[in-house]
C-alpha cells in the first residue's frame, strides 16, 4: 500500500472519529476506532511488527532515534577506540544500541 494511500486511510479515520465524537459516541470507542485504523494501516503498508510495537509503546523509529544519537554515539565510539578497529561495522553498533533502547527504556 502506497504512502498516500495510508494518509488518505488515516485521514477518513480521524474524520470518522470526529463524526463519532459529535454524535456523543463515547471517547474510548472513538480512541481504539482510531488505533485500529492506524495499526491496520501500519499492517497493510508493510511494516515489520517491530515497528508496530514501537508504535503502541511510543518508542522511536529507528531513524527518529539515529537522528537524535548520531553525535553522541560517534563520538563515544571515537573516544573507546572502536572505531579504528579492522572488523568495526558502525550500523552493526548503531542497531545494538537501538536494540538496548527499545528493550531498557
Amino acid at each position: 500500500m502506497s504512502r498516500r494511500a495510508v494518509k488518505s486511510i488515516r485521514i477518513i479515520a480521524i474524520i470518522i472519529s470526529l463524526l463519532l465524537l459529535n454524535e456523543g459516541i463515547f471517547p474510548l470507542y472513538t480512541g481504539l476506532f482510531l488505533a485500529v485504523a492506524f495499526v491496520t494501516t501500519e499492517l497493510l503498508s508493510g511494516s515489520n511488527l517491530r515497528t508496530i510495537k514501537n508504535l503502541t509503546m511510543n518508542k522511536l523509529s529507528f531513524d527518529d532515534w539515529y537522528d537524535l544519537h548520531e553525535d553522541e554515539i560517534n563520538i563515544e565510539l571515537a573516544e573507546n577506540g572502536a572505531d579504528r578497529e579492522m572488523d568495526f561495522d558502525s550500523e552493526k553498533e548503531f542497531e545494538k544500541k537501538y536494540q538496548k533502547y527499545l528493550d531498557c527504556e
